[in-house]
Order: structure tokens, then sequence, then C-alpha cells
């Protein structure tokens, strides 16, 4: 009786199915959001073009923003676990111009300084498809043929396609970030805390598949000297109108990984909608201008001491602040 006053359905599956891919016209949306050069310390080109290309225009993945909603959800969840166990010193410290001495803004956020048997170290969380340990090889259609007959497959300890995800390291992109960190804030306590962005996770630690994992970020005074003259060219170039060549070693994975706005320009001799007219840089002018910009970043991370101090008192004095304004840390 009660089934029969429920109105019919006015929508199929296939109806909804094309009121939402409607939703996202082409895959893409225009976004004036500006990514800082601390996300572009992997590349001299990406930290020149994204300073003058016009950022109305810049066209990102529809499903970047509801990609980043998961990441920072997970990214509260762990903030609330460091902060309950009266871990968390400081989390989400904008870097502040006057710590880089760089004139320019790097732009970034630290996620949080956490004091652990009392040490201070810097921690970034980053949410990741997955985190796995078991290792994966793929296999052809002749191998699965076997397989399913019954036949056992034998693989030779070298075989390159035999991969484990934990062994893949750290995207270039997040690499290059935290490094930059680094350099600026003096710190060489820096690590990146992967977690697995499946719902079905628990966050457990588990020998045969971990969902959170730590790595320590190299912090080498040669590595990092690398990544500030990274950017200094950038700007440098930029300001001399010129468009930098791409870093040597860049591959086209690590473009996709940083989500630089700039791929089809790189990879595809795409055309650009610059603000100002830049020229490719000659390579005699970008030999000079390169030597130039590590000479400064040798100078600059020979003062790193002086820059962690300055760090100390910059973050303690916003714990004091927010302690005092009984704000979340």
């Amino acid at each position: 009786m009660f089934y029969s006053e429920l109105p019919t359905h006015k929508f199929n599956n296939t109806k909804l199915t094309t009121n939402f891919h409607n939703l996202f016209p082409e895959g893409f949306y225009l976004t004036a959001k500006d990514r800082p050069s601390a996300s572009s310390a992997m590349c001299q080109r990406q930290v020149a073009l994204q300073l003058t290309i016009d950022k109305t225009f810049v066209k990102q993945p529809k499903a970047l923003n509801d990609y980043a909603r998961i990441g920072n959800a997970i990214e509260d969840g762990v903030l609330s676990r460091y902060r309950k166990a009266n871990q968390l010193f400081l989390s989400q410290w904008k870097i502040p111009e006057a710590l880089t001495s760089l004139n320019f803004n790097i732009g970034g956020i630290i996620d949080a300084f956490l004091q652990i048997e009392n040490t201070l170290i810097l921690l970034d969380i980053k949410s990741v498809g997955s985190v796995e340990s078991e290792p994966t090889i793929s296999l052809s259609s002749n191998e699965v043929a076997m397989l399913m007959q019954g036949e056992p497959l034998l693989f030779h300890p070298d075989d390159n396609r035999m991969k484990n995800s934990v062994e893949k390291g750290i995207k270039e992109a997040h690499l290059s970030q935290l490094q930059l960190y680094a350099a600026v804030t003096g710190f060489d306590e820096v690590y990146i805390q992967l977690m697995s962005r499946r719902v079905q996770d628990k966050f457990e630690f588990d020998n045969t598949a971990p969902t959170t994992k730590f790595e320590q970020i190299p912090v080498d005074i040669s590595t990092l000297e690398r990544r500030v003259a990274i950017v200094m060219y950038g700007i440098e170039c930029k300001k001399r109108g010129y468009i930098p060549e791409p870093l040597n070693g860049i591959k086209k994975s690590h473009c996709a990984d940083a989500f630089c706005s700039f791929q089809d320009f790189c990879w595809k001799d795409k055309t650009l909608s610059l603000k100002e007219n830049l020229q490719h840089i000659p390579e005699k002018v970008g030999s000079d201008l390169k030597k130039e910009c590590i000479d400064q970043a040798k100078e600059y991370i020979s003062k790193r001491n002086e820059r962690y101090e300055l760090t100390l008192s910059l973050i303690t004095d916003e714990r004091n602040r927010r302690l005092k304004s009984k704000v979340e840390l």
C-alpha cells in the first residue's frame, strides 16, 4: 500500500551520468589560483613562466579541487592526532618574506613543526593514491595464459618489470618543495609523511600493506644550493625578459606531478598567452647568468644557521600568539 504512493522515478542512470559530465566541460576549468615559487623549485622555466602568464587563463583539472579536499581532510586528521599527543609545536605556518631574504615571495605553508623527544622537526603531509609495500610485476598475455593453465612462472630477481611502490621514491615536485623549505628555514630535520588516499584504509602500520609512510628529505648543502639557484635563475630570467631553458633531467611525469600549467608548451610546442613578450634565453647569456645564480645560492646557503635561529624565533612568537588568543596550534 505504501509503495504505491511513492512517485515514479524521474531520472535514470544515463541522465544522471550525462548531467554530472556536463558539470565538467572538457574536464577543465579556468582558475586564478597562483602556485607559489616554492612549488617550482623543481624547474627554472616554471618559476619564470608562472610569474608572467595571465593566471586568469591557467587551466587546471576540474577535479583538482575535489582531490585537494580529500587531502585536506586527511591532513586535518593527522594534525589532530599530533595535537592531542601534545607533539604539535605549530601547524599551517605561512613562510614570511622576511625569513627568505630573497627579495621575492616563495609562497609556501609548512604543515607542521613537531616536537618529538626534545627534537623539533619540520613535517609536510602529502596524500597519495596508495602506499604499498608489496612487489608488483606486469605480465604478458602469454604469462597470464600460463598461469591460467596452472603452469609455474619463474622470474629473475633483476627483472626490470618488478616494481615495489615503496621504492618509487618521493615525487620530484614534493622533494623540491621541501628542500627549498629546508634552505629557507635552516632546518636539517625535514620529513614527509605520505598518507594513502584510499577511503577504505585505516592508516595502520602493516608489513604487507602500510597506509602511511615517513621519509627523511635529503638536505645536503650542494642539493640545497641547487634548489635555491633554480629559483633565482628563473626569477632573473623573467626580470631580463627571457624564458629559461628546461632544467636537465626533468621528465614529463615530474611536470604532471607538479600540476604544471606549461606542460603543453614544453612538451608539445604549444603557444602561451603571456602578459610580457619573453624571448628564449641565448645559450651564452644563460650560462653566465647560471654562474651568477649559483654563486648567490652558495652565499645564501652559507647563512642557514642564522636563518634557523630566526625561524625558531618566528615560530615561537607565532605559537605564543596563538596560545594567548586561544587559537589552535
